[in-house]
C-alpha cells in the first residue's frame, strides 16, 4: 500500500488535499510515507484525518505518531490543541478567511 500511495504523491506533487483514511500511515514501517505528507503539508497542503483512521487506531498511537512524525503536540481528543495549531497566522486560517487575532 506505501508504494502505491507514494506513486499517488509523485504522479500528483500538488494535489487539491491528501485524505488519510487509513490507519497504516502511523506503522513506523511507512515511516516515509508519513514524511512525504508532512512534506506537502508544510509546504501549503492540507491533509485531513478521517474514515476509517480515527476509529481503527489507539489513541497512544495516535499521539506517539502526531509528536514523532508531525513534531505536533497535539493529544487524542484534545481539539482545543488542534484548533490552537491549525489558527496560527499564515497557515490553512488565511486559505479558509479566517481572522486570527492573538
Amino acid at each position: 500500500m506505501q508504494k502505491e500511495c507514494m506513486k499517488l504523491l509523485e504522479d500528483h506533487p500538488s494535489p487539491r488535499a491528501v485524505w488519510i483514511m487509513e490507519p497504516f500511515i502511523i506503522v513506523p514501517a511507512v515511516r516515509e510515507l508519513s514524511n512525504k505528507v508532512v512534506e506537502y503539508v508544510r509546504n501549503g497542503g492540507i491533509a485531513i484525518l478521517g474514515g476509517l483512521f480515527a476509529s481503527c487506531i489507539d489513541p497512544s498511537s495516535f499521539n506517539d505518531w502526531i509528536r514523532d512524525v508531525w513534531n505536533l503536540p497535539w493529544r487524542w481528543k484534545e481539539p482545543r490543541l488542534s484548533l490552537t495549531r491549525l489558527l496560527i497566522p499564515g497557515c490553512l486560517s488565511e486559505r479558509l478567511g479566517i481572522s486570527v487575532h492573538p
